[in-house]
């Protein structure tokens, strides 16, 4: 699959916040929403995209993770 500027600045949007709609997207980048939301399938089906994960606070969440490395 080739990404253009127009599937480029939707991913690059996601990954700012994949909690924003469509419409959102839209109206920032001057994209109808039809286009939108058909490039977004597109991604996902074609694996480009391929889950929306949160990115969790653990200290907030009483988890403390250490790592330790050899190198």
């Amino acid at each position: 699959m080739t990404l253009d500027k127009t599937d480029l600045k939707i991913i690059e949007a996601l990954k700012t916040n994949a909690k924003q709609t469509t419409s959102q997207i839209s109206k920032k980048f001057n994209i109808p929403i039809t286009t939108v939301h058909n490039r977004i399938k597109k991604l996902e089906k074609n694996g480009v995209i391929k889950t929306y994960s949160p990115v969790l606070d653990y200290h907030k969440l009483g988890k403390f993770i250490y790592a330790i490395s050899n190198y």
